[in-house]
């Protein structure tokens, strides 16, 4: 299970894995059975078929499947570990500034965020926790206090952190170390050209709108559309509508101020995880003070 950060690229490297030959994975970008409460009263089996339906009961492939709410969320955690104590857990960490960026600009994307990044600086000044931005953004880059409930849960043996720079840098050689760490064929090479949920300004805010609406469960279109259709020709149809919406035009890079401010906060919180997970974070900081 692919447990997070969101905007770590972990909808690529699913995508990724999912091209072994060995490995089985889902076409939705969230493997939600864990974190909805509504789903997972449903019962696994009945999750399971809705995200997998081309499992066949002999199957020898491994399942790898992605949540990337569950890093931060631990009744999620709790019900996979009671599920398959023995599942192996692949967690991505992003560098915090970037990750905390790139999440609000996919937030801005979709239509129903309107307040400025800025924001944040008299957040973080008055330690205002329960704030909207820090609550949607900051807490979810805070890897620190999230790591130790996902070893409350799964062996350390059992989890792997992956940087996502180093992920970017060479997405094949982390997946095939990876496929070697799920045993299969660790020589088996993913297509990378093609890429996957990349941040990009909207053509149309009013369509983001329109769209953030629709992909609500309360929406009366969107439940008669998922009761006609198929359930994966309904989640492509999203997708590409999604996507359609994109431009050509990347966000505007971050504000220097905000930057710093930023830099400075998830400093302690950056050296509190080195010292937690023995993965040495140093390229962080050169490429911050680049």
């Amino acid at each position: 299970m692919i447990i997070g950060a969101q905007k770590a690229g972990t909808t690529a490297l699913k995508n990724y894995m999912g091209e072994h030959p060995e490995i089985l994975s889902h076409l939705q970008l969230e493997y939600a059975f864990f974190t909805i409460d509504d789903e997972y009263k449903t019962g696994f089996e009945k999750g399971f078929d809705k995200y997998l339906p081309d499992y066949q009961k002999n199957e020898t492939r491994k399942v790898v499947a992605k949540g990337a709410a569950m890093h931060y969320n631990e009744h999620s955690l709790k019900r996979l570990a009671e599920h398959n104590p023995e599942c192996k857990v692949v967690f991505v960490i992003r560098e915090p500034v970037d990750r905390t960026y790139s999440a609000y600009q996919m937030e801005v994307f979709s239509g129903w965020l309107k307040r400025d990044f800025k924001e944040i600086i008299p957040i973080l000044e008055n330690n205002q926790k329960n704030d909207e931005l820090y609550q949607s953004f900051i807490t979810k880059s805070l890897y620190s206090d999230q790591l130790p409930v996902v070893y409350k849960y799964f062996k350390k043996d059992q989890v792997r952190l992956v940087l996502y720079e180093e992920f970017k840098d060479d997405p094949v050689a982390v997946c095939k170390d990876l496929f070697t760490w799920l045993g299969v064929d660790g020589s088996f090479v993913p297509d990378i050209t093609v890429k996957h949920n990349v941040s990009r300004k909207a053509k149309s805010a009013t369509f983001s709108t329109m769209l953030h609406k629709l992909r609500r469960n309360d929406n009366l279109v969107k439940k008669i559309t998922k009761a006609i259709l198929p359930y994966s020709t309904f989640t492509r149809i999203g997708n590409s509508l999604i996507e359609m919406n994109k431009s050509s035009n990347k966000m505007e890079p971050l504000d220097d101020e905000v930057n710093a401010h930023l830099k400075k906060f998830f400093e302690p919180y950056n050296n509190q995880l080195s010292e937690l997970s023995g993965v040495d974070l140093s390229r962080w900081e050169k490429e911050a003070m680049r």
